[in-house]
């Protein structure tokens, strides 16, 4: 019986428990050991294609989008846009009921004069984090000195925990198809998906951060400072899910353990080839987030080099693509 059927998992559910279950090893970071291969993902017209989705809170999963279209509200009018034709959906920012209730709640206990109250309140806004940053900046201004002063407090908190592109409020949902990038507000609360760990399932949109299609090419990447090459990402094990850009020279040979999850140990310019980010040969600035490690690495020969199988590593990275060189 699949379990995770039975039971109707929520998508936020489902985020936690594969964001608990990467951290565990369980789960890759949707990784080629444990979800579908590129090569075995690749479209065909009609069919339900492979999405990588990204929670709102932790964790990332691929699944198989079983929508057959997706209404999009535009300033234009409505678009009916099938769903085999989209690239990639940056999510607006949603708040389901229950969270927003929560935020109310939370920032009204920041005013209690019990000191167990004030406490939970700021565990509970601390562990809403990006969704609630919103609230905090906004009570920060609050007539009520201590509760501006406790809010203020968790902003500057939230401001140095949280990456900045998380804080970020999104008005709009955004679709990338080949002929377009569109904004808008979809019409449905949740997508119909397929999971090989749990089976069919329904994902709310307040809970997915965006989705990606293997066709999607490489990722629309902001401006970071680059720094030089350093190698590998041993230096930078501890910083799981942190992103930096490195202006590295492709290499055409020697050894890498992994396949797009790589260990942390291995050459960041071989990795770069390996992935086809770049040439041999090439130069340019490429993006690299550490994630949590997959149970294991698993080998696999792509544009000329052949990585290799490891068991297990503390750490491992991912190269996101291309990255602007200059702001």
């Amino acid at each position: 019986m699949n379990f995770a059927r039975s039971i109707g998992i929520s998508s936020l559910m489902l985020g936690c428990f594969a964001a608990a279950a990467i951290g565990s090893g369980v789960l890759g970071w949707a990784s080629a050991d444990d979800s579908p291969s590129v090569e075995s993902t690749q479209h065909n017209p009609g069919e339900h294609q492979w999405v990588d989705v990204e929670f709102s809170r932790k964790g990332a999963l691929r699944v198989r989008l079983m929508e057959t279209a997706l209404e999009l509200d535009t300033p234009y009018g409505a678009l009916k846009i099938p769903a085999d034709e989209v690239l990639s959906i940056d999510f607006a920012t949603r708040l389901s009921d229950a969270e927003s209730a929560a935020i109310v709640t939370a920032i009204a206990g920041l005013a209690s004069g019990e000191f167990a109250v004030r406490e939970a309140a700021t565990n509970r806004l601390l562990e809403l984090e990006h969704r609630a940053y919103p609230a905090l900046v906004r009570a920060a201004q609050d007539a009520d000195a201590e509760v501006a002063k406790r809010a203020a407090a968790l902003v500057t908190r939230l401001e140095t925990t949280v990456p900045p592109e998380r804080l970020k409020v999104r008005d709009y949902d955004v679709l990338e198809t080949p002929h377009s990038r569109i904004s808008g507000k979809l019409r449905a609360s949740g997508l119909a998906v397929e999971t090989t760990e749990f089976g069919p399932q329904q994902l709310r949109l307040a809970d997915i951060r965006s989705l990606r299609s293997e066709r999607a090419g490489p990722a629309r990447l902001g401006y970071i400072k680059p720094e030089a090459d350093p190698g590998s990402m041993s230096a930078y094990q501890n910083q799981i899910g942190k992103t930096f850009a490195f202006t590295v020279t492709g290499q055409g040979s020697g050894g890498v353990y992994g396949t797009d999850l790589y260990t942390a140990d291995s050459s960041i310019a071989i990795a770069a080839v390996h992935c086809g980010v770049l040439k041999a040969g090439e130069t340019a600035v490429i993006h690299v987030q550490m994630v949590p490690p997959p149970t294991t690495f698993t080998a696999s020969t792509r544009n000329g080099i052949t990585s290799s199988t490891w068991n297990s590593y503390p750490a491992a990275f991912r190269i996101l693509g291309k990255g602007p060189a200059t702001p």
